[in-house]
């Protein structure tokens, strides 16, 4: 589930279903006018590895704008199976975690994967230092050299994702709406589409 090359196909899939998705005023790539239910909530920042038992969102999340700082763009949040999750936080962490982000540098050069989807030669994944994964939020927070911290936080869209998981099609509307972080500089209203992958 996590080869880029499965994500990058998917990305024409899930570009339709993007586009009919109602996006804010915005100025560049940063949304403004931002809802509450898009808002950070006001609790003490995440600290640890948690998630709710049980829970299903495998799959990725595809933001549905350009959220990233100068030529990084965020490409997809990588969220992993409940079993994933349970294994990772047994052993007090591991080579891959179960949830991370990918961002990909937009001004280097383009390459073609076996299927003709194109994608940027240069990516980096962030890994977290922490996170909390339940149906009602998603808090992500990792850090890279080159990016400085990132903090992704979402509310998931349960309606909307349990449909296209009963389709085994990408989310038709929002899956995830919140904020992305990078470097100390927030995008307000984001939001992501989501696809289960192969």
């Amino acid at each position: 589930m996590r080869r880029p090359l499965l994500v990058i196909s998917a990305l024409a899939l899930l570009e339709a279903a993007c586009e009919r998705v109602a996006e804010p005023a915005s100025v560049g790539s940063r949304p403004v006018a931002a809802s509450a239910a898009a808002t950070r909530s006001d609790k003490p920042p995440v600290t640890g590895f948690s998630h709710e038992q049980g829970l299903d969102l495998a799959g990725y999340f595809i933001p549905n704008g350009d959220y990233g700082p100068g030529p990084w763009r965020l490409r997809e949040v990588f969220v992993g199976s409940d079993a994933e999750f349970s294994q990772w936080e047994k052993d007090g962490g591991g080579e891959l975690a179960p949830i991370f982000v990918t961002f990909e540098d937009t001004s280097s050069p383009k390459g073609s994967n076996e299927l003709g989807g194109e994608y940027h030669e240069v990516s980096v994944r962030v890994f977290p230092t922490s996170y909390s994964v339940t149906s009602e939020e998603i808090t992500f927070r990792g850090r890279d050299d080159k990016l400085g911290e990132v903090v992704v936080w979402g509310v998931p869209q349960m309606g909307p994702l349990n449909a296209a998981k009963a389709a085994n099609m990408p989310t038709d509307g929002a899956a995830l709406t919140g904020s992305v972080e990078v470097g100390g500089e927030r995008i307000r209203n984001a939001s992501f589409a989501w696809w289960r992958g192969d």
